[in-house]
């Protein structure tokens, strides 16, 4: 690293010597990793469009969406886009997850029919490739969502002056570290505008980028959790064969991790000591955890169902315990108060606004990782209520029970929030456009 650091103070040429040598041991680790990767069961399937370019066709935009996250933001993007002239959008991403996400998501009904979007897996980053592959795509723009440094990729781009943008970039202090020990390459590799969700992620791209355009924008998931044009009121979605009986507490107990089940069987039975005249519904996050607990529940000696078996609303004490897809938002229409799992273990948290959207108000554990973009706004209102253990969680399920907040309230509160912080995908897709003109009337 010294000896590095020595030459990237010489001057242009020394980070030039540096970059070009840099980038020649980053090719030959790939080309020593990829018999690995070829054994890897996330990568072998599409393998070969991995290590090859000719399969890839032109496109003016070329969209790069790491993993499953990055994908929905990049079907918000083509989804906004509603050019007046035909436009080709190549969107490219990592993995197989990703992909499956892309295609129904650029499903032709929710596309402009002047877009013509192209799907690909992302190629492997050897300089090689890239080169490769920049040379067939030839974008007018290049968008990478959140944090995307591909040091071939961008190499690639930076030798044919080929726009770069940031879009819903954010980058954590500990990643800022890491990059700041590299800073001579990056600068060398640095896109031309960044779109950070934040004031701060926009000063710790500036530490690595100071010569680049950086300003903020609205998180694009603000567009992504409701349409902007919903009511300010729940509206219910039907639920076939209703469980729930009328003037009856319902709680939700909703995607309910492996991790943290013997903590919610015990929030599950307390809570039906304090308030035994309730209706608990008890929603794993995966079907194959329903086996334990029909034992769990014939363990606590709890009256409970299955979902599936239910024609008739149930009796108030019974827990109904949730072995069918695609209900979770009509049942959080139906419930007084929900607890939404994966947070209890440090496992990023499940998307508690939705109940909140239905009129439901929310409770979570402390691990909310994944969503620590929301802000703390729904906390301070109080329509989400974050505990830091499971007796917490008790106590707030219990006293939400005991004095239910109005339906329209909780969700006119939660609408209101969360519409302030949209029109992020507007914005993004106004300066992803804007670029690609610019081009064009360049040239």
């Amino acid at each position: 690293m010294s000896i590095l650091k020595k030459y990237a103070t010489r001057g242009p040429m020394g980070h030039q010597g540096i970059l070009h040598g840099g980038l020649g041991l980053y090719g030959l680790a790939w080309k020593l990793a990829l018999p690995w990767l070829k054994k890897n069961k996330r990568l072998c399937r599409g393998f070969h469009r991995r290590i090859a370019a000719d399969h890839l066709a032109p496109a003016e935009i070329w969209i790069q969406a790491a993993s499953a996250g990055e994908a929905y933001l990049a079907c918000a993007l083509v989804q906004a886009m509603v050019p007046r002239q035909p436009l080709t959008v190549l969107v490219t991403t990592t993995t197989t997850q990703g992909m499956d996400i892309l295609k129904k998501g650029m499903a032709a009904p929710d596309i402009d029919p002047h877009v013509r979007v192209n799907l690909s897996l992302f190629p492997f980053d050897t300089p090689s490739l890239m080169d490769a592959a920049v040379s067939r795509v030839n974008p007018g723009t290049m968008v990478l969502l959140e944090t995307e440094l591909w040091p071939g990729l961008l190499h690639a781009l930076k030798k044919r002056h080929i726009p770069i943008l940031m879009i819903n970039a954010r980058l954590s202090n500990k990643s800022v570290s890491r990059y700041e020990k590299t800073s001579w390459l990056w600068k060398q590799l640095a896109p031309d505008t960044i779109l950070a969700i934040s004031p701060e992620d926009a000063q710790r791209f500036q530490r690595i980028f100071p010569h680049t355009a950086i300003s903020t924008m609205p998180n694009i998931k603000f567009d992504m959790v409701i349409p902007q044009k919903r009511a300010t009121s729940p509206t219910p979605v039907p639920l076939a064969g209703n469980p729930f009986p009328p003037n009856t507490p319902v709680t939700l107990l909703a995607s309910v991790r492996m991790e943290e089940e013997n903590q919610v069987a015990k929030i599950l039975d307390a809570i039906l000591c304090q308030y035994p005249n309730q209706v608990v519904g008890l929603i794993p996050r995966h079907m194959h955890r329903i086996p334990f607990w029909q034992d769990m529940l014939t363990h606590l000696e709890r009256p409970w169902q299955l979902r599936s078996t239910i024609n008739d609303p149930v009796l108030p004490g019974t827990t109904i315990l949730w072995d069918t897809f695609g209900e979770l938002k009509a049942a959080y229409g139906h419930a007084t108060v929900a607890f939404v799992g994966g947070s209890l273990h440090p496992l990023g948290g499940q998307n508690f606004m939705e109940p909140v959207m239905c009129g439901a108000p929310a409770v979570t554990g402390p691990h909310l990782d994944n969503f620590n973009w929301v802000g703390q706004g729904l906390f301070t209102a109080g329509v989400v209520n974050r505990a830091q253990n499971s007796a917490q969680v008790v106590h707030h399920l219990v006293r939400i029970l005991n004095h239910p907040p109005q339906r329209q309230q909780t969700a006119t509160t939660g609408l209101g929030y969360l519409r302030r912080y949209q029109g992020g995908t507007a914005m993004a897709v106004d300066t992803i456009i804007k670029t690609l003109n610019a081009v064009k009337n360049h040239e």
